[in-house]
């Protein structure tokens, strides 16, 4: 009796520390999740994950701002079911299975910087949002969790498409400028010459075709003060003007008002205008900030 009395004791004993050490255990659980919660909630990107059958099971502030969702909109959810219509670029509608976190659902592959319009609940605009989604896989191959990485890049693409105008714009200014001007761009770690416009193929009577993508150094190897000249303004950030004698071919040397204009981030313009009479005389260097 005192012996099974023991082994009772002891069976309780063993059962008490087991107990005492789930409990421990759920507890780092729990704080690791509240932790973990916290971090993916603060995230200046969107977050969603959902289960392998696709229901979201976590979306944080960033993404919930970024899809113009609650909580309870999207929380226990099929992806294929949230509140949200998807566009291709080109306007057309993408259908819900088809959408970004749904099709990796769906395939098992990943995503990586996927644009799509989007376009939230009670908005008439398209949002443009880049998706990277993530599956997970256990070992047999089984999808469990996909994790969604989102954020909203229509302030990017609005300021890529004015800069792409702002580009448009400049290249036909450069084209039909009068002046002959010259394109000279930093390529591993020499000013080439990389364009020209009509004024300046037309001066070079046929000559400047064959010098474009060769290097400054090689072009102006008899006139280095235009070499140098290129060089200063490319690395002071600034515009100079000087006037310098230059041979263009098949006639002799006559006097030249050239400017060098600096074009962030890594060009410098070279334009000429030849000096006549007074002009010649009188000419002097001359530096903008």
């Amino acid at each position: 009796m005192a012996e099974r009395t023991r082994k009772l004791a002891e069976a309780n004993r063993l059962l008490a520390g087991r107990l005492a050490e789930v409990r421990k255990m759920e507890k780092a659980l729990a704080e690791s999740e509240r932790t973990y919660r916290g971090l993916v909630s603060n995230l200046e990107v969107g977050i969603l994950t959902a289960s392998g059958d696709g229901v979201v099971d976590l979306v944080n502030r960033k993404g919930l701002a970024i899809l113009g969702l609650t909580e309870k909109e999207v929380l226990g959810l099929e992806t294929s079911r949230l509140p949200l219509a998807f566009f291709r670029e080109d306007g057309s509608p993408v259908r819900p299975e088809d959408g970004p976190l749904a099709r990796v659902i769906l395939t098992g592959e990943p995503l990586r910087d996927e644009p799509a319009g989007l376009r939230r609940p009670g908005e008439e605009a398209i949002a443009w949002i880049s998706f990277s989604v993530f599956p997970e896989h256990d070992a047999r191959g089984n999808l469990v969790r996909v994790a969604a990485v989102f954020s909203d890049i229509g302030e990017r693409r609005r300021l890529e498409e004015e800069l792409r105008e702002s580009r448009e714009r400049f290249q036909f200014l450069f084209r039909h400028f009068p002046q002959p001007t010259c394109v000279f761009r930093l390529e591993k770690g020499d000013l080439v010459l990389v364009e020209a416009n009509r004024a300046a193929f037309a001066a070079g009577r046929g000559h400047l075709e064959g010098l474009l993508g060769r290097r400054a150094g090689e072009i102006f190897v008899n006139l280095p003060e235009v070499y140098l000249s290129l060089w200063t303004a490319f690395e002071g950030r600034r515009s100079l003007k000087r006037r310098i004698d230059i041979r263009v071919p098949e006639s002799s040397p006559s006097p030249y008002a050239v400017s060098f204009v600096f074009v962030p981030p890594d060009m410098v313009l070279l334009h000429a205008v030849k000096l006549d009479g007074d002009d010649a005389e009188t000419a002097t260097e001359r530096e903008t900030p």
